[in-house]
């Protein structure tokens, strides 16, 4: 086979150290394969957060930080992301119940899905591959909420190494445009964490929360849900919230149901993968309402706050001339 028709697996990560607060973009970012006339087809993003051990060993406990790190991504003109999107939306270590699962850590924790030793794991597979051109790049936004990293005994980790990387293919050198380009979309409903009290609290989305704001239908692959939960000493998943306490309800933009009757959170979202697949499409201005109840939980000392928050993934056909427009 003639070199120029080779297609080559490829991976390009890009490697950020960040501290508490730091909202930044990596000067190095991704894309180029190192030869320009080479275009990428690109099957998805893995996200990695490593250097947390030390931390664990300082405060003698395990603290999943997942929810208080967000990425953003975005290529040329073209949002990928709707802005930062917290790690456990972007999904779970691995998509089968057979992969990790669960994993008892020899000291005893627990740690979830995405959660393996110190380090924090996440992986967005794209239903369609998305093509790269030669020398367009993709824009990676990194950041670290403080304000959902525990503190406690007033010791709190420094630094983390945040390492985003795609995983796909090189194309042959001068590979035509295709004629449709499926461009990846995620966005998400974040609401403020809510402080547990007697009251139950009840969090609503709004349009852009869960919606396509294009002009083209956007294919609806996936639902990803987590519930965070933290104090001044502690942070993590509260599965048993997440599977008694906090319930879901939907409804398409059209007043259609998608989840008629409140639903506790992890039975919507499949409690192994933190997501529910579906195969549906939102046409230019259509949403999903939200409705979550929190349900009453007695407060506790040093503040326990509940976080439970939704992502949707999916993707819009262009047409490579309109997509080379929107990427130039």
């Amino acid at each position: 086979m003639a070199a120029a028709n080779v297609i080559s697996p490829l991976v390009l990560s890009v490697n950020q150290t960040l501290t508490p607060g730091q909202n930044l973009i990596p000067t190095d970012q991704l894309g180029a394969t190192g030869n320009s006339k080479s275009a990428m087809l690109i099957d998805g993003i893995r996200i990695r957060v490593d250097e947390l051990a030390a931390f664990v060993a300082r405060v003698g406990s395990a603290i999943d930080l997942r929810a208080a790190f967000s990425v953003g991504i975005s290529v040329g003109r073209i949002d990928v992301t709707r802005g930062l999107i917290p790690m456990p939306l972007y999904g779970s270590l691995k998509d089968s119940a057979t992969d990790f699962g669960s994993i008892i850590n020899a000291s005893g924790p627990f740690y979830p899905v995405g959660f393996v030793g110190q380090d924090l794991h996440a992986v967005w597979r794209f239903k369609k591959p998305f093509y790269i051109a030669p020398q367009k790049h993709i824009a990676i936004k990194l950041y670290w909420n403080a304000g959902l990293t525990p503190n406690p005994g007033g010791v709190s980790p420094n630094t983390v190494n945040v390492t985003v990387s795609l995983f796909g293919r090189a194309l042959p050198e001068n590979y035509p445009v295709p004629a449709t380009v499926y461009v990846p979309y995620m966005t998400s409903f974040v609401p403020p964490p809510t402080l547990n009290t007697a009251t139950p609290a009840l969090l609503k989305s709004v349009p852009n929360d869960l919606g396509n704001p294009y002009r083209e239908e956007l294919r609806v692959t996936r639902l990803t849900g987590f519930c965070n939960s933290f104090t001044a000493a502690a942070a993590g998943e509260d599965v048993g919230v997440g599977i008694s306490l906090v319930t879901v309800r939907m409804a398409e933009y059209r007043g259609s149901i998608v989840i008629r009757d409140p639903t506790p959170f992890y039975g919507a979202f499949n409690l192994t993968t933190r997501a529910w697949d579906i195969d549906c499409v939102l046409p230019a201005g259509g949403y999903y309402s939200t409705l979550i109840n929190l349900a009453s939980l007695a407060a506790t000392a040093g503040g326990y706050n509940s976080q439970p928050m939704i992502g949707l993934q999916g993707y819009r056909a262009l047409t490579g001339q309109a997509y080379m427009g929107e990427v130039g």
